[in-house]
């Protein structure tokens, strides 16, 4: 099960008014993105899927933010649904803010 629910996410983006995007290929140049979001009040945070190894750096920051930054939304975000597909087999629950199960998958 996610850790935040859609309507939580939903709610944190209308209330904050911000959602940060945010896309790198180095994990601490990404976990310290999200700590410093984190420590400017933000409290969602989109990890954009742009490389092969992307949802291994995804899975660190998950696991990261769980213990640093837990209330911390965490989301996954692509151009594309396809490139979501192996996101529930990889990381289990970590499904994308706007992605139940992505069109397109097999």
């Amino acid at each position: 099960m996610a850790r935040f629910d859609r309507l939580t996410v939903l709610n944190t983006i209308v209330g904050r008014g911000i959602m940060t995007l945010f896309h790198d290929e180095d994990l601490d140049t990404v976990i310290e993105a999200a700590t410093a979001v984190h420590a400017g009040g933000g409290r969602i945070f989109e990890f954009t899927n742009r490389v092969e190894h992307a949802l291994d750096i995804f899975g660190e920051l998950v696991r990261h933010a769980a213990r640093h930054l837990p209330d911390l939304i965490r989301t996954l975000g692509c151009v594309s649904a396809r490139c979501l597909c192996p996101v529930p087999r990889i990381h289990g629950d970590l499904l994308p803010s706007g992605h139940v199960t992505p069109i397109g998958c097999p």
